[in-house]
């Protein structure tokens, strides 16, 4: 069986890559947008230099400051983006290996051999698991375009609910309402928001979440004085925790 092909060509894959695209296409025209402007800048400048007016050493200073803000933000941005794929990644090989063992399983094979060194048409079934995977794609339905970019909204569910659902102490309002996952940089009122790699946590304090899932000792620190704990439930061994945030 040939996994690379899999990961290449299952149709789970090109919708990972749509969704990450899509997930940083407003930072990516950010930076391309600060970047046509530091250019313009410093053409203007150089137009300037001749004004005899001693304002070039500012300009100068400036235009460096801008450099440098914009390198960083790009460093950032090549570095969340790398995050995010390989989280992609990892979940797209769970997906390949999961549905390999069902037809495998399914076929009552003994065992299967990933990238061997050759395989005859007869034993190889790649081709077999593609298909499943194509089928499984093909069974969830598409999103309507206004729920690819967030307009359409999804059935409200409780904090109360989603706390219970996923093992979570619940912290803040257990009737807020929730209608969407989001990343926290990018999400609004309504949506549920994930810490789950500390790259992020730059974003906490930030954002327009409605609640956020976070571990313990994170949770403590989003804490309002209207909060009123709820009764843990922990159901693994990391406890999580369910903070709503209030903003003005």
């Amino acid at each position: 069986m040939n996994i690379a092909r899999l990961l290449q060509e299952a149709p789970q894959a090109q919708a990972a890559s749509q969704a990450l695209e899509n997930e940083f296409a407003a930072r990516r025209r950010d930076l391309e947008n600060q970047q046509k402007d530091l250019k313009a800048a410093r053409t203007a400048g150089e137009g300037r230099r001749g004004d005899g007016r001693g304002r070039a050493p500012q300009r100068e200073k400036t235009l460096r400051d801008g450099q440098r803000e914009l390198a960083r933000k790009q460093n950032e941005f090549l570095e969340d983006l790398n995050v995010r794929r390989n989280e992609a990644l990892g979940q797209l090989q769970r997906t390949v290996l999961q549905e390999v063992q069902t037809y495998a399983k399914g076929a009552g094979l003994d065992i299967v051999v990933a990238d061997a060194l050759y395989a005859s048409q007869s034993v190889d079934i790649t081709n077999q698991v593609l298909t499943a995977l194509q089928s499984r794609k093909a069974r969830r339905r598409p999103p309507s375009p206004e729920a690819a970019d967030g307009r359409e909204a999804a059935m409200p569910l409780r904090l109360a609910e989603l706390a219970v659902r996923f093992g979570c102490e619940l912290q803040g309002d257990a009737d807020a309402l929730v209608e969407r996952v989001a990343p926290l940089h990018e999400a609004t009122s309504g949506s549920l928001a994930f810490l789950a790699n500390p790259r992020y946590r730059r974003y906490l304090a930030g954002t327009r979440a409605t609640a956020v899932v976070l571990d313990a000792a994170t949770a403590a620190e989003c804490r309002s004085p209207r909060s009123s704990p709820a009764t843990p439930t922990p159901r693994t061994p990391a406890s999580r925790s369910c903070c709503t945030r209030s903003h003005p």
